[in-house]
């Protein structure tokens, strides 16, 4: 058990060996993130009936973000994913010859930014050679939708809370640590509370039920070359009565100018 708990630690401190201020992105400069996605959304809490669940490759046409593991550095995040990947299905269905079909849905469930976006704003308050901690704020916008559905060629029934447009504003966290001097293992963390902006289209609204909060994660390994990999997961907080809450999963790669 000893051996097994020495070997560990050595293998920790490995890991952690390096700077991070050595890394070509960490000069505070603008990165301009561009990623290929396979994203699944999951309805969470309601009879696995009324459910319809979504995957697929997804492509997000722009993230921006700064690093700088200087000691009281700013670093700060922007990820926009809702009006990218419709832009981006424009043109694809432009590409193909096919008409757009606005009407039509392949799942039961979203869960998105909308017109804001995700942001994270944060300031160094630990920065050593392998590690770095920041802390600051998260606001943005999410976009969420249950609507029950029917089965198999049924229709999907009217929208209810906590359903809807909201904005955010949370606290936020992120973490880099320095992989054999090699990759940064870079993690954003942030929690939402939530104001509604809007209400679904033609949902059935109740003005006195709580707004949702949401979890926002995301994970990357990246490194001196122009690519990065990594998970990303966003997921409902319901705190009302109704049996519902959703989350999605994204697997990306990309690169940034």
């Amino acid at each position: 058990m000893k051996r097994n708990l020495l070997v560990i630690l050595l293998f920790i401190t490995t890991l952690g060996y390096g700077q991070l201020s050595d890394f070509d992105f960490a000069d505070g400069d603008l990165m301009v993130k561009f990623s290929l996605r396979y994203a699944a959304t999951k309805t969470l809490d309601v009879p696995a009936d009324s459910a319809k669940d979504a995957s697929g490759i997804r492509f997000r046409a722009l993230g921006l973000s700064k690093a700088n593991f200087d000691k009281g550095g700013y670093q700060m995040s922007h990820r926009f994913s809702f009006i990218t990947e419709s832009l981006f299905a424009f043109v694809i269905d432009a590409i193909d010859g096919g008409d757009y079909k606005t009407g039509f849905k392949n799942s039961s469930t979203t869960i998105s930014d909308f017109i804001l976006g995700w942001h994270n704003h944060t300031v160094n308050v630990i920065s050593t050679d392998p590690f770095n901690l920041a802390v600051g704020a998260h606001w943005g916008d999410y976009f969420l939708i249950y609507e029950p559905y029917g089965g198999s060629g049924s229709s999907y029934g009217p929208a209810r809370e906590p359903a809807g447009w909201y904005g955010a504003l949370g606290p936020a966290v992120m973490l880099d640590f320095n992989l054999v001097n090699a990759l940064d293992l870079h993690v954003e963390g942030a929690y939402a509370f939530t104001a509604k902006f809007m209400d679904a289209k033609d949902m059935e609204f109740d003005r006195k039920y709580p707004k949702p909060h949401f979890i926002n994660l995301v994970l990357e390994l990246r490194g001196n070359l122009p690519i990065y990999g990594g998970f990303e997961h966003v997921q409902s907080i319901n705190r009302g009565n109704h049996p519902f809450n959703a989350s999605r999963s994204d697997i990306f790669i990309g690169f940034y100018l």
